[in-house]
């Protein structure tokens, strides 16, 4: 996932380099669009779950990061493309490792807000910030539609006890769990 990662990385900032205008008009054209046509084959081939972990993670890095509003612009519209195909991609994907990705984004969020909030140095736009957990909650909302019952499962064994110290608080606790789902 890090070489991933890496990769991402490096096509987005060639994506966003200025220097390519100087090779000319027709010349940089032909780069962008042969970055980009490498950026969605990189996605389309890689597996899904990586891809998506890998993009998230990166969001989540550079959200406090004004200077890579742009690169985070991209990054958002790259999750965006995965989710479009995410309901039928979901029953091969490591839920744990997506679902992660999104827990890590969403706190990385939160804490710029509070950096603003405390002085610090302020969040990515806000309208930014928002198009990353719209992102997010899409990429969830699509693996809900395929994995409703195991995504349900790990949020619960995530959440905390409520102050009781039972989280079902009265109810029988030999429920059955549903049993996870293997790649076809």
């Amino acid at each position: 996932v890090n070489a991933l990662k890496l990769l991402l990385i490096e096509l987005l900032h060639r994506l966003l380099d200025p220097s390519l205008a100087a090779f000319g008009a027709t010349s940089a054209q032909h780069l962008l669009q042969t970055l980009n046509v490498l950026m969605l084959k990189l996605l389309q081939n890689a597996k899904r779950d990586w891809a998506l972990a890998a993009l998230l993670d990166l969001l989540g890095a550079r959200a406090a990061d004004e200077a890579q509003r742009e690169v985070c612009g991209l990054l958002i519209r790259c999750v965006g493309k995965l989710n479009k195909t995410l309901v039928e991609a979901a029953p091969h994907l490591d839920l744990a490792s997506v679902v992660g990705a999104i827990e890590r984004l969403q706190a990385a969020l939160a804490e710029s807000q509070r950096d603003a909030a405390g002085g610090g140095e302020g969040p990515v736009g806000a309208s930014t910030a928002a198009k990353a957990i719209e992102a997010s909650r899409e990429t969830l909302r699509a693996l809900s539609l395929s994995r409703a019952d195991e995504l349900l499962l790990m949020l619960r064994k995530e959440a905390p006890l409520p102050q009781g110290g039972s989280r079902h608080s009265g109810r029988s606790s030999s429920r059955s769990q549903t049993p996870s789902r293997s790649p076809a």
